[in-house]
């Protein structure tokens, strides 16, 4: 039978050795006769030097130095008295309270500031949840406790956290990081000198080499330890020491060498009557003489193996059965304790029971009262609320109503204004409006005048849109109205200055701060019907022409045109698309004004023009949410100029739509498209 690394590769604690009997009634008595506060240090004392053999006894004496320390108020004494039943209850396996000591003995240290014990309680939970598998938990109790005793610069703590965190890395594998935190902690207790320490964490770095299944670097700091063991009178660890070379020997085939170690380790644990060493030692000498076909010798170490085996179980029992049997004693005396206790309750409830039955009722009583005059204050309260809402609902209802009916009224006379494109003149050339506020109102308008074989056409964007640009543009349609009706063939430049002069003046502009900055951007033609003779001036929106490229046009040559500083062209096939620049200035105050150029042209057959503001262009939308653009509204004019003009308004109205999509409408749109 091959011993496997689980039977005694277990990390080793330091323990506190005492070969005497206690007799702690005849101490209790003794220390009766001194102060409270010795009392309490001194029981502490003791209970910590019987934690490892006698650790009932210990937690008796702890537990009295925490009663005292509580009836004194005494704080330090219950912290210290806490942490070690918390460290007391481990040992005896009473993990649930070894929890609840230590963490109360935490909250009390935390609140007056008492790092030490805060450190040395975070440790002590993370042994807890380490035995309880609970790795994780366990770490971060460590790294806390770390973090303390790295700012108080306890040197023996820190290294203990390290040891520690060994431990956790090698269970969970990490073998290079258990390394390195056990010799972090080998190098701190080398300072300090403390050789008992030193001796522990040797052993450590051994049994990580051994599940690294690196066997002469394990023998190596075994046998390190097993110097200072020796040197140091700790028999319990050396045995072990001992056990575990010899199951590295037997492992590396060393059979003679292996059974020494084992014959040494079992000699040491009858003498400290270690019956879980004796124990293992005969397993591991039950399974070298197997190895070594010494049948006979195989035999008797399981024979007594067997028989050890048995023994460790009656010890177990017979520890189990003290441990019951105080824990009856200390139940039964509870139990006493609790029934007395009992019984005076029920007479004080029994005396209190009528009482607090009329006091409940009383104050039920008045509790019903005060919620039934909250509840009447709040119901009268939001019914008047709610009349006043209701009020003011229809208050509110009935100005949008009538403001809703102003601006349809209004809306009515901006109509009338506008002439409707089926009402214009069947004689003028094939064209289309494309016209689409914002709003109910709009602050684009369009203007047509038909004289003498002539035709005046406008597409005008005024300042804002709504009932203010409305206003504007019902403005700009009088002044338009008015000019043409007065003076005779105007060119469109000449009607642009007398608009303006108008609009400054009727709007009182001087250019000063905090006055009306109205005024509008627009673009005028002026169309001889007969000869096909084009003017056209702008204020800020320009004219687009498109026509046939001519023949030296198609071969690439230079195009001449007769005002090329205020042209720009983009082709298609065999169209080109001549931008005309407007005035870069407004109809309305200008800091320096000038005249409005005039542009004249001589258009060819099946040429197009178009007028328009910058709504279209403007608008957002598509799948990024962004502009439409001049540039698109171009390719789109160039590529549908083959057809009607009915079918390009289609076009342009569904493009617009769909461009648009679920966003809103940001500006009015205004395009007049004519057909030479």
């Amino acid at each position: 039978m091959k011993i496997k690394l689980k039977l005694f590769s277990f990390f080793l604690l330091i323990l506190i050795q005492n070969s005497f009997a206690f007799d702690s009634d005849s101490l209790c008595q003794k220390l009766k006769t001194l102060h409270d506060t010795i009392q309490i240090i001194e029981l502490n004392k003791i209970g910590q030097d019987l934690a490892e053999h006698q650790p009932e006894t210990a937690i008796k004496l702890t537990t009295q130095a925490l009663v005292l320390a509580q009836k004194n108020h005494f704080i330090s004494g219950q912290i210290k008295s806490l942490f070690l039943l918390g460290v007391l209850n481990r040992i005896v396996g009473k993990i649930d309270q070894s929890l609840n000591y230590h963490i109360k003995s935490l909250e009390i240290a935390e609140t007056i500031g008492d790092k030490h014990y805060i450190a040395n309680n975070y440790n002590n939970l993370g042994i807890i949840y380490k035995n309880q598998g609970n790795l994780k938990k366990a770490m971060e109790f460590y790294e806390k406790a770390l973090e303390i005793q790295l700012l108080l610069d306890n040197k023996k703590g820190i290294a203990s956290i390290y040891s520690n965190m060994g431990i956790i890395f090698n269970k969970e594998n990490k073998l290079d990081k258990a390394i390195e935190m056990h010799k972090k902690s080998l190098e701190i207790e080398q300072l300090l000198e403390d050789y008992p320490a030193i001796a522990g964490t040797l052993n450590n770095i051994g049994t990580v080499y051994w599940h690294k299944s690196d066997l002469k670097s394990a023998i190596y700091y075994y046998k390190m330890a097993l110097q200072l063991f020796e040197q140091y009178s700790d028999p319990f660890n050396k045995s072990m020491t001992l056990n575990n070379l010899g199951i590295l020997y037997t492992d590396l085939g060393n059979y003679s060498v292996a059974i020494d170690y084992c014959q040494r380790s079992l000699i040491t644990a009858r003498e400290i009557n270690d019956l879980t060493s004796v124990y293992y030692n005969y397993v591991t000498l039950s399974d070298i003489y197997s190895k070594t076909k010494d049948f006979e010798k195989a035999y008797k170490y399981h024979v007594l193996y067997g028989q050890s085996k048995d023994s460790l179980l009656d010890e177990n029992v017979k520890k189990r059965f003290t441990e019951l049997q105080q824990k009856y004693e200390s139940d039964k005396k509870q139990q006493e304790i609790t029934v007395l206790t009992k019984e005076k309750e029920l007479q004080g409830l029994e005396l209190n029971k009528k009482r607090i039955i009329i006091y409940a009722f009383i104050i039920g009583l008045v509790i019903v009262m005060v919620l039934a005059v909250v509840i009447f204050k709040e119901n009268r309260q939001r019914h008047r609320a709610n009349k006043e809402l209701k009020k003011a609902y229809y208050n509110i209802e009935e100005k949008n109503k009538d403001i809703t009916d102003s601006i349809n009224y209004a809306k009515r006379i901006q109509e009338a204004l506008l002439q409707e494109e089926e009402h214009i003149s069947g004689d003028l050339p094939p064209h289309f409006i494309l016209y689409k506020p914002k709003d109910i109102l709009s602050g684009d308008f369009y203007w047509c005048l038909e004289k003498n074989g002539y035709l005046y056409l406008a597409a005008s964007d005024c300042t804002g849109h709504g009932v203010p640009g409305a206003m504007m543009s019902m403005l700009g349609i009088a002044f338009l109205n008015e000019i043409t009706s007065i003076e005779q063939l105007l060119s469109p430049a000449e009607i642009l200055n007398k608009l303006r002069d108008k609009i400054v003046k009727e709007l009182n502009q001087h250019g000063k701060e905090g006055e009306s900055k109205d005024g509008m951007d627009i673009s005028i033609i002026r169309l001889d019907l007969l000869t096909k003779e084009l003017h056209w001036a702008g204020a800020n929106n320009p004219l687009y022409l498109i026509a046939e490229k001519k023949e030296n046009e198609k071969e690439g040559a230079n195009i001449n045109l007769s005002i090329p500083d205020f042209t720009s062209n983009i082709e298609y096939k065999d169209l080109k698309l001549s931008e005309i620049k407007p005035d870069k200035q407004p109809i309305g105050f200008h800091p320096n004004p000038s005249p409005f150029t005039n542009h004249c042209f001589q258009l060819e057959k099946d040429s197009s023009i178009y007028l328009l503001t910058d709504g279209f262009a403007d608008q957002f939308g598509g799948p990024k949410g962004k502009k439409f653009k001049y540039a698109q509204l171009k390719k789109i004019l160039l590529e549908h100029n083959f057809k009607s003009m009915v079918e390009q308004k289609e076009i342009l109205n569904s493009v617009f739509d769909k461009w648009k999509g679920s966003l809103e409408q940001i500006d009015d749109v205004c395009i007049i498209g004519v057909k030479v």
